[in-house]
């Protein structure tokens, strides 16, 4: 059994203190913090894994339940690993699951209480494993214990099915009535996943409101009770609204964005709740109620923004947030201070678990662009600042409106921001010609910038794409973009290539292989590229209607809104993709990423997309593009003649 275990970059560990009668507490305290380590970096995480479980079987451990808890990250952490890395440790898990399986019956309940959670940590569905479970709520006598037995069959069995197995809805709705409100609420969230109405679940979850049993929960490795149930109840908006305005009674409200960001209904009480809270004693729920406007639909925002103001005049600083959001012009001197004061770094929404950044703060500003680029020309003038990224992206989406910026922009080109600079000034255009000499030279690899993050200067393709934006002459992108092309794929260099359209027509061919290859980005920018180019939707709307079969789940996602854009580019010819694009904007429920900022703006942003791309499908007819492409071949001959 390994009593020690080494990493790079932390001391070694000696696992001997969480032997029986020792001091487990400064072990976990060592080792906890290792453990959130990736295999990489702690190449031996299944030799640790597998003595961690042999110290807990020793008979009379008392620190077993550290064990567990100390199992149960190790699990937690592997499941964000990628699946070469991962698959080590969750091995040396499954090979100890029969002495895991063992502590369901450890006469100690704060044991029986943590192997659930670690069990659905490493596992996915395992009929033996659900079936021990299920057994084990017929006897169980401690209530937490069988909260996490209820909680973990929820996990671990199919939320539709066969209504033969193990845990079908009928069978968690039996435990509704339970004494205690942990377990009801346990089993509430599992029906909410299972049924498709909710009949009952808002009483049951109103009614555990009050008596819910916090110190249960502080200590217990799954979420807690009334958070975790309300984002099970907002599957049901009827259910996940009454229950979300209840805890707003509470000042709870970190269950509403669920609710929200689930269901495009409108739900006036529920903003009429937050917008309350603007004038709440307590400053949390002020900054809270002021936040989740940060991610709301504008409409939304912009009919409270007076009630906004009046918070952020009383001192709620975060209620500036979404009133720059909407370009409200009373923001503008709290933008600008942020900017003097080089505070540029993502905003953190507590409330919702989001970031907004400092593009998106400007994005919205772009009429009131000369009021901000004074401070704007004096930070990229002044120290160098470690990630200009965001800002500068926020630049590029004013276009021309940043103008002003170009000679600090011109400094950057010496620079590891140099790319991002090319980006910025292409998207300006001709009032960045000044510096289309230095763009000449870092296109064609005769100058490069400074490096910082990488020796290697790679932005010679988005240099020669600005140099073309900036002067209207493509002999240096067409070379430069068009070799890259050819040399791999590319989706930022695809999107370069198709600006310059019918001009790039010898690299038609190149684009068009690269309609088959793997990367969904990659696929759609050669779509597009190929249409723009060309005029020939044959081989582009079979790919395009690929890409967007995962709307039909209700995915959502920046790729698939790019697809969306380019299927309405087509126009006509597009005429397939709009069987789907009528399920979209029917939908009552929003299509979602996982990983969505604010998945209240992204769906709005695909609706808008399918609309937009909808009318142009239905409008335009196949001759218009060719007639285009046709004005654009006429155009490149007259250049190149």
């Amino acid at each position: 059994m390994p009593q020690r275990t080494t990493g790079p970059f932390v001391k070694d560990v000696d696992l001997g203190g969480l032997a029986p009668g020792g001091d487990g507490q400064s072990v976990v305290r060592a080792l906890g913090g290792l453990l959130w380590l990736g295999p990489r970096t702690v190449p031996d995480g299944p030799r640790v894994v597998a003595g961690l479980i042999e110290l807990a079987a020793l008979p009379g451990n008392t620190n077993r339940v550290r064990i567990l808890r100390l199992l149960g990250q190790a699990a937690r952490n592997n499941r964000y690993e990628w699946r070469s890395d991962g698959l080590p440790v969750k091995r040396a898990l499954r090979a100890g699951l029969p002495v895991l399986l063992g502590f369901l019956e450890d006469p100690d309940p704060e044991v029986r209480r943590v192997v659930p959670y670690l069990m659905c940590e490493f596992l996915d569905e395992d009929a033996g494993v659900t079936a021990l479970l299920h057994a084990r709520t017929a006897v169980e006598t401690d209530d937490f214990a069988l909260v996490s037995q209820l909680r973990a069959l929820d996990e671990l069995t199919e939320a539709y099915g066969d209504p033969g197995r193990v845990a079908p809805a009928a069978w968690f709705r039996s435990w509704l009535d339970h004494r205690s409100p942990a377990v009801r609420m346990a089993a509430a969230g599992a029906v909410a996943r299972r049924d498709t109405d909710g009949a009952g679940l808002a009483a049951v979850a109103l009614g555990c409101l009050d008596a819910e049993p916090e110190s249960l929960w502080r200590d217990s490795p799954w979420r807690h009770g009334m958070a975790w149930l309300a984002g099970r109840l907002s599957e049901h908006p009827d259910v996940g609204e009454r229950v979300a305005l209840a805890m707003f009674g509470r000042n709870m409200h970190g269950s509403a964005p669920k609710v929200l960001d689930r269901w495009r209904r409108p739900m006036p009480e529920l903003w009429e709740a937050a917008a309350a809270g603007l004038t709440d004693d307590d400053d949390r729920v002020r900054k809270e109620c002021a936040l989740l406007f940060a991610a709301a639909d504008p409409t939304v925002t912009s009919a409270y923004a007076d009630a906004l103001w009046e918070a952020a005049a009383g001192g709620v600083e975060s209620a500036i947030v979404p009133l720059t959001l909407i370009g409200d012009e009373r923001a503008l001197p709290a933008l600008q201070q942020r900017l003097v004061a080089r505070r540029i770094a993502s905003y953190t929404i507590v409330t919702a678990f989001r970031q907004i950044l400092i593009s998106d703060l400007l994005a919205p500003m772009a009429g009131h662009a000369e009021r901000l680029l004074p401070a704007i020309r004096a930070l990229l003038a002044g120290e160098p600042v470690t990630d200009l990224a965001d800002l500068l992206g926020g630049l590029a989406l004013w276009g021309p409106a940043s103008a002003a910026a170009v000679p600090e922009l011109g400094r950057l080109l010496t620079t590891g921001h140099a790319e991002q600079a090319c980006r910025v000034l292409g998207a300006i255009g001709p009032p960045a010609a000044s510096l289309a000499g230095e763009l000449r030279e870092l296109a064609l690899g005769r100058r490069r910038p400074e490096p910082v993050r990488a020796p290697v200067w790679h932005g010679t393709q988005r240099a020669a794409w600005a140099h073309w934006r900036v002067t209207g002459d493509p002999s240096v992108a067409l070379p430069v973009i068009g070799g890259a092309t050819r040399r791999g794929p590319g989706h930022a260099l695809l999107r370069c290539l198709a600006e310059l359209g019918p001009v790039a027509a010898g690299h038609a061919g190149d684009v068009r292989v690269l309609l088959s290859l793997p990367g969904d980005w990659n696929r759609v920018e050669a779509a597009h590229a190929y249409w723009r180019i060309t005029g020939d939707a044959g081989p582009v709307v079979p790919v395009l209607l690929d890409l967007m079969a995962p709307l039909r789940t209700g995915r959502n996602s920046p790729v698939l809104r790019r697809a969306v854009h380019c299927a309405g580019a087509v126009g006509s010819a597009g005429a397939p993709v709009l069987p789907l694009l009528d399920e979209v904007l029917a939908a009552p429920r929003r299509s979602t990423d996982p990983l969505s900022r604010r998945p209240i703006l992204d769906d709005l942003a695909l609706l808008e997309q399918a609309r937009t791309a909808s009318g142009l499908i239905r409008s335009l007819h196949p001759d218009d593009h060719a007639a285009r492409a046709s004005v654009g071949l006429r155009r490149a001959a007259r250049r190149a003649g």
